[in-house]
């Protein structure tokens, strides 16, 4: 029984490995360019407009100019493969084994690729280069002058195009797709240039040709240019109308789009509100919030969601009362148990940042052995460090705040008075750190951790509250 568990064992072992192998992708090649020393592969951003945190997949630094790395993906992905100059959009796939060469330098770099389904490889290429070719609307002097240019663009991006596809192999999924990519980014282009001409009168022809490439193709959410131009034509002015109100873009979304490409489109509606911070916009929002909850989407819009609406309902407004009334904390100091309000009126008039930890979590204790320079930081500013302990087993959280000499300023939670803070916070999982300002009102519910690879991070966000 023994030998055959250690067999069975051994084959669970040896597919994983052979899995692994099969989502791998093996990049190598080499820059012209010493200076241009860092080769990246990292993913877009669901939702391009707004700063969000960016996933490297690999990144390598090289002095002579030559690399050799790999990551894992378990399916095809379109991915950013950027160099210190420049970024191209390349769909991978799992299993791939590619190899690359840059010519030139700065912005004047080129970007081959060789080997097996390469012509694949080097159409993304050229797809990318046309693209970030388009014209600027500001050096033009209207729309008009914009759009003319752009009819230009448009057509010698498509005969570069049927060019390279006439004299290389590939299928014609692929074909359609880098066309639809083009047109879809000439449609971006037109809207997003009424952004830029404020109150310019529209020309009488200026959205015939951007008319004629429909949102019905939810496959193409896959594409940057097709979100963007979703962005631009729904959202950004919701067509030709500067100042609708966010009641009447969710209608125009709502009666004007289907299927995977509204429910994108509702999503960016709720984010792009949110970040406005408008007070008068709250009713509809939380409508708007709601809807989307009801469609049960997945983590990754959920996830965007969810930062948003924390963003608008949270950030900015003081704990609610019921939270800083019910949650009960220990003081180490003394070991009186005291609310979450109580506490708060300790440090009145001061910002706070709050360290939640456990005296079992290695990685807390391990920034909390990194955060000095942090705490010295954050006293100079006037902003208090709280430490809010996790602990069931009082006497280890004891132990180790003295282990760890941070007994100053230090607090248990008490388990059984605290979920209500806890589910307000959504805690699922420590470290975890939060900041308020002077007068406890919430500004960070995600802070930066206390260590120096968040110093500048988190250096930014102190300074606005001493500002």
């Amino acid at each position: 029984m023994v030998r055959f568990i250690f067999f069975f064992t051994v084959i669970l072992i040896g597919l994983s490995g052979s899995l692994k192998a099969q989502q791998q992708v093996k990049i190598s090649g080499s820059t012209e360019d010493l200076k241009d020393n860092n080769i990246s592969v990292r993913r877009l951003p669901e939702f391009v407009i707004h700063a969000q945190k960016i996933i490297y997949l690999a990144t390598q630094s090289s002095k002579n100019g030559v690399f050799d790395f790999s990551f894992i993906i378990k399916k095809s992905e379109l991915l950013v493969f950027g160099a210190v100059y420049k970024n191209w959009f390349i769909h991978f796939k799992p299993g791939d084994s590619v190899s690359f060469k840059i010519t030139g330098t700065a912005r004047e770099q080129q970007l081959v690729f060789s080997g097996k389904d390469e012509a694949r490889y080097n159409l993304d290429v050229l797809v990318s280069d046309v693209s970030q070719s388009t014209p600027y609307y500001p050096k033009y002097n209207n729309l008009i002058d914009y759009k003319g240019a752009l009819d230009t663009w448009k057509r010698t991006s498509e005969m570069k195009l049927q060019t390279y596809l006439t004299d290389h192999l590939v299928d014609k999924a692929t074909a359609d797709l880098a066309k639809s990519k083009l047109s879809y980014r000439y449609v971006q282009l037109i809207y997003s240039g009424l952004v830029y001409s404020k109150n310019e009168v529209i020309p009488a022809n200026y959205f015939t040709e951007a008319a004629s490439y429909p949102f019905t193709r939810d496959e193409l959410l896959l594409t940057m240019e097709y979100r963007n131009a979703v962005y631009y034509k729904y959202i950004a002015r919701n067509g030709t109308n500067q100042a609708s109100d966010l009641e009447t873009i969710y209608q125009g979304i709502q009666s004007s789009l289907k299927g995977k490409t509204r429910q994108y489109a509702l999503t960016y509606l709720a984010g792009e509100y949110a970040l406005k911070e408008s007070t008068g916009d709250s009713r509809m929002l939380r409508k708007l919030f709601d809807h989307l909850y009801e469609k049960k989407p997945d983590s990754l819009y959920l996830s965007y969601l969810k930062d948003n609406e924390m963003r608008y309902f949270i950030v900015g407004k003081p704990l609610p009362d019921t939270i800083l009334i019910k949650t009960l904390l220990t003081s180490y100091s003394d070991d009186k148990v005291i609310s979450l309000g109580q506490l708060l009126d300790v440090y009145k008039g001061k910002a706070v940042y709050i360290d939640m930890w456990a005296s079992w979590c290695a990685p807390c204790r391990d920034d909390i052995s990194k955060s000095s320079d942090t705490k010295k930081m954050l006293g100079e500013k006037d902003v208090s460090y709280l430490y809010f302990s996790t602990d069931a087993d009082e006497r280890a959280w004891k132990k180790a705040s003295e282990q760890d000499r941070i007994t100053a300023d230090q607090y248990l939670l008490k388990a059984d008075n605290s979920k209500l803070f806890k589910t307000f916070i959504e805690l699922s999982g420590i470290p975890r750190y939060l900041i308020l300002d002077k007068d406890h009102h919430v500004v960070n519910l995600f802070a930066p951790r206390p260590v120096p690879d968040y110093a500048e991070e988190l250096g930014k966000i102190v300074s606005k509250l001493s500002k």
